[in-house]
């Protein structure tokens, strides 16, 4: 590893991301009330909530590379409720109520997001763009459709069927043939947001660790000891 975390050469968020000095890895042995493996949206976001939760613990965030280096800065900065592999699959699997809970609980996720970027004014160019999910053969329109009438069915709102002409007011395209809009989700920058979620994590007291590698976990007497390079 180099002195600075730039750019990820392929990755287009990567192209224009903060240069920072890389934080150092860590070097011997350390005892912390909490150790986070990874340095993702996750692990940073766990490390600054339990930071705020209770100030007093102590945090340790060990990530083998940079913050960020993997799928939290290289994905498509997609802000959805989207959860499970299809709505009538989970509701096969786990039950009405259960898909009604998951589906509010993602709905209070983009909430939560939107007020930390409100609390702290985060520059992590978010935008409440909505979702389209589009259908571009007739077996796909009656799969979209059925899915807004399940959705329905188990009270859920906030989901639209807009018809080819409709959908051509928004996006067109001689292949798409309706779509499902859902109003509520967004767009970020998920490299600003990381960012972000770093800053916030290590300002509240949280040690951040990069270039340290867990290589090994083993659970002793109802701890956890963790085995890294040095």
């Amino acid at each position: 590893m180099n002195g600075s975390a730039g750019a990820i050469e392929g990755c287009y968020w990567q192209a224009d991301r903060e240069t920072r000095e890389v934080s150092p890895a860590l070097s011997g042995d350390i005892k912390v009330d909490v150790a986070v493996i990874g340095g993702g949206f996750t692990g940073l976001a766990a490390a600054y909530h339990l930071k705020v939760a209770d100030p007093g613990l102590e945090i340790a965030i060990l990530e083998a590379e940079t913050a960020g280096f993997g799928a939290s800065g290289r994905n498509a900065g997609f802000v959805m409720t989207l959860f499970g592999a299809s709505v009538s699959m989970m509701k096969a699997l786990h039950g009405k109520e259960r898909v009604r809970q998951a589906h509010q609980y993602m709905v209070s996720a983009i909430s939560a997001l939107e007020a930390m970027i409100g609390e702290h004014a985060i520059d992590c160019d978010y935008e409440r763009t909505g979702f389209l999910k589009i259908a571009t053969a007739p077996a796909y329109i009656s799969l979209i459709q059925d899915e807004i009438e399940l959705f329905q069915s188990l009270g859920i709102e906030g989901f639209e069927w807009l018809d080819r002409d409709q959908l051509a007011a928004r996006i067109r395209s001689p292949v798409f043939l309706g779509a499902s809009w859902e109003p509520g989700c967004g767009l970020l920058n998920p490299v600003k947001w990381l960012n972000a979620l770093r800053r916030l994590a290590c300002a509240n007291g949280a040690r951040l660790f990069e270039g340290t590698r867990v290589s090994e976990v083993q659970r002793e007497n109802g701890r956890y000891r963790l085995t890294c390079d040095h």
